[in-house]
């Protein structure tokens, strides 16, 4: 049958030709091969206009008026362009999915099983966006690698067990704060700011406002509230380049220093107040303040009031004894000598006086005047003899002048000089006896044959 055919019209038969119920190849003189005019929907695979027990093969396009459901499978081969699809069941397609062409696209949209949980490609802001606090996961679904906005403005990047960015630079903006609530392992070099922009950077502690922060605007490390620098390096130091701590500059103290060894400063120490417990060891030259502006310079003994004192404003060193009792209040200089074995000759102790910057030089800068203590036998258990030498300089070098001998005898220079008893004020002279002898020396001589040995006990010589 060749013919068009109405369904509007009347047969008593179908007839068969080729196994088909009916076949139509000419269109000419209409513009449907076949058309229904009932305006039945259909609401299952048995109602509406048509209706077909088996499957329905359609050779060229077909335009759907209203909504296409399908009970069973669907296979497309050709382009299908639906304008609303409604999918009830799964969907299987095996080739390329295109939303849209380039530079026209359409939003995309994947639901999740919570209300307001969903994916979106956002055609007009050319963005993919989980929306709410839908996860982007890895590695397997609900697991514990994914990234999360768990509120606007707060997104989570999480993993099981480690996260590994790697990269030539990682560039991370905080405009704000930074936060790392776990531990952190650096296997690298870390650098804050670049040259001649630095950052702050603080270390807090457990105690409040204890803190360590480099602030970069005074170029500072500091240590803030009672934090502390604790160095357990033992390393000792016998250079300013070696021990635990060392610096190339130098090192303001505001408190008290204690040094808990020994104290080797190879420098100039300038100490306003020092408090030292023990035994100190200077190996250079000690200077206290500088030409006419001196400091007073104490030691003190062992007993109460005792104490040596260089005066600075009195240009005066006072030796002051202890304060006890009148017998042992007095200062105390003592000399020694360091020989084990003391000979008759030997300088046990003295004391020199000398005007060494006289400008006159020669005679004048040499030791003008010597007292000295002189033993006067070999010591031993029993014999310290001792005489007590007065020397004295006219020009020259000081020569002895005087002697007190171990036995308290008093002798002069032998033949060095002449004895003149007198006084400066013409007041005093020679007492015999506690009377003043107010004969000549003529006198003296005539009578030598006369006096006695007795007028000599208990002479004074007073000035």
């Amino acid at each position: 049958m060749t013919a068009e055919v109405l369904l509007s019209d009347t047969f008593d038969q179908w007839r068969m030709k080729n196994n088909e119920w009916l076949s139509m190849g000419d269109p000419s003189g209409s513009s449907n091969f076949i058309k229904i005019n009932v305006t039945t929907n259909s609401t299952s695979n048995t109602t509406g206009a048509i209706t077909t027990a088996g499957g329905m093969g359609i050779g060229a396009s077909a335009v759907v008026g209203g909504n296409l459901t399908l009970h069973t499978d669907s296979d497309l081969a050709g382009t299908t362009n639906l304008d609303v699809v409604d999918i009830d069941g799964a969907v299987q397609i095996d080739a390329a999915v295109t939303v849209g062409v380039d530079d026209t696209g359409y939003d995309t949209k994947f639901f999740g099983d919570t209300s307001g949980q969903f994916l979106l490609w956002d055609q007009s802001a050319d963005e993919l966006a989980l929306v709410g606090d839908t996860k982007l996961s890895f590695h397997d679904a609900a697991g514990g690698e994914n990234i999360v906005a768990t509120s606007d403005g707060h997104l989570e990047i999480n993993s099981a067990t480690t996260l590994d960015i790697t990269a030539p630079t990682v560039d991370i903006n905080a405009s704000t704060l930074l936060n790392v609530d776990g531990a952190t392992q650096i296997n690298n070099t870390v650098t804050v700011g670049e040259n001649d922009t630095g950052y702050d950077v603080k270390f807090f502690g457990a105690t409040a406002s204890a803190f360590l922060r480099w602030d970069q605007a005074n170029d500072d490390l500091v240590l803030s509230g009672v934090a502390a620098l604790s160095v357990d390096n033992t390393t000792d130091s016998s250079s300013t380049t070696t021990g635990s701590i060392h610096t190339d500059g130098g090192v303001g103290i505001a408190g008290k220093l204690f040094v808990g060894t020994d104290l080797d400063v190879n420098g100039t120490a300038n100490l306003d107040a020092v408090d030292i417990d023990d035994a100190v060891q200077i190996d250079g030259t000690v200077t206290v303040g500088v030409d006419d502006t001196g400091l007073d310079v104490k030691f003190f003994g062992a007993s109460a009031g005792a104490f040596m004192l260089y005066d600075q404003s009195e240009d005066t060193l006072e030796i002051r004894g202890a304060s006890a009792d009148a017998t042992t209040s007095t200062g105390k200089l003592l000399l020694t000598t360091a020989l084990t074995d003391i000979n008759d000759g030997d300088v046990i102790g003295r004391i020199d006086f000398q005007a060494p910057v006289e400008a006159g030089g020669t005679d004048a800068i040499v030791v003008g005047a010597t007292i000295l203590a002189e033993a006067d036998a070999t010591f031993s258990s029993t014999v310290n003899s001792t005489d007590l030498v007065f020397l004295t300089g006219d020009s020259g070098a000081a020569t002895e002048k005087l002697r007190i001998d171990s036995t308290g005898q008093v002798t002069f220079a032998d033949g060095a000089i002449d004895v003149n008893i007198a006084s400066h004020d013409g007041s005093n002279g020679l007492k015999l006896g506690g009377t003043l002898v107010t004969a000549t020396a003529a006198n003296l001589n005539a009578t030598r044959t006369t006096a006695t040995v007795g007028k000599a006990i208990a002479m004074a010589i007073v000035f």
